[in-house]
């Protein structure tokens, strides 16, 4: 079970890294992104998420365990969690990247950090 729930949270891990990302860099960043509370939370979300995720790996490959049927039933919903990950976080990251234009801020939206300090 625990490499079940490792692979799990990698995956979703890796989902909401990559969303994130595409939120924070597109020419028109989403809102929630220039508050500093909500990307903050995000953001430390992603740092706890991974390291649970590779604990759950590793203790799944030093301790030996059987699946039992309540296993075997997991195994789908992380299967195509993971098989998501694979195909939507390059789709994702390649969107953003490909645009290749700095983020442009509306007036009307303050931004996260001081005018001068922006890049």
């Amino acid at each position: 079970m625990d490499i079940l729930l490792g692979l799990g949270v990698l995956s979703a891990s890796t989902l909401l890294f990559a969303a994130g990302f595409a939120a924070h860099r597109r020419p028109v960043p989403a809102r929630w992104t220039r508050l500093p509370g909500l990307s903050m939370l995000f953001c430390v979300t992603l740092t706890m998420m991974a390291p649970v995720g590779l604990g759950f790996l590793v203790k799944a490959a030093l301790t030996p365990q059987t699946f039992t049927a309540g296993t075997v039933m997991w195994f789908l919903p992380v299967a195509a969690l993971a098989a998501a990950a694979v195909v939507f976080t390059p789709v994702l990251i390649r969107s953003v990247r490909k645009a290749g234009t700095p983020p442009v801020v509306p007036a009307s939206q303050p931004l996260a950090v001081e005018p001068g300090l922006a890049a």
